[in-house]
């Protein structure tokens, strides 16, 4: 097995990838009365690989919340196709796959902001829409490389 290498923001310019897809996995809106309540969210990270496809899939889970209960949701999966090259050079192979810490975050990155471009979209001229997915820091959520179990 290799051994996982920390990669840096200059290694992830050089991995080549592209966005292949953009799903819509989960999307409710269950009390859209969030005026002049305490919220809180919850914000979940998944991610798979499909060694065939050379792709890696992130998938971005957040939720608002309150003492009243869950008032939305919405899960949103990125599929991220690698060059041949790139993806040999950035999953490291064994037992487990494993996604380097930094190629991880940056994934997160892109799949928060498009969920927020997304809940923006689907929640335009409600007051839901006053409610946007605030600043996340993937770096205090994502702080190791992942490991990934092989389908």
């Amino acid at each position: 097995m290799q051994t996982p290498s920390k990669k840096t923001s200059t290694d992830l310019l050089a991995t080549k990838f592209k966005i292949s897809r953009i799903n819509t996995l989960q999307f409710a809106i269950l009390d859209g009365t969030m005026e002049g309540i305490e919220l809180s969210y919850s914000a979940d990270f998944r991610y798979t690989i499909s060694e065939s496809n050379r792709e890696i899939s992130c998938i971005f889970k957040y939720q608002f919340l309150s003492d009243k209960g869950l008032h939305l949701i919405i899960e949103v999966q990125i599929d991220f196709e690698f060059e041949e090259k790139s993806f040999k050079s950035s999953i490291v192979v064994g037992e487990n796959l494993i996604i380097p810490v930094a190629l991880a975050k940056h994934l997160a990155m892109i799949c928060v902001g498009t969920t927020r471009g997304i809940l923006h979209e689907k929640t335009e001229n409600t007051t839901v829409n006053n409610f946007p997915i605030p600043t996340i820091n993937v770096a205090k959520r994502i702080k190791s490389n992942l490991k990934v179990s092989r389908k």
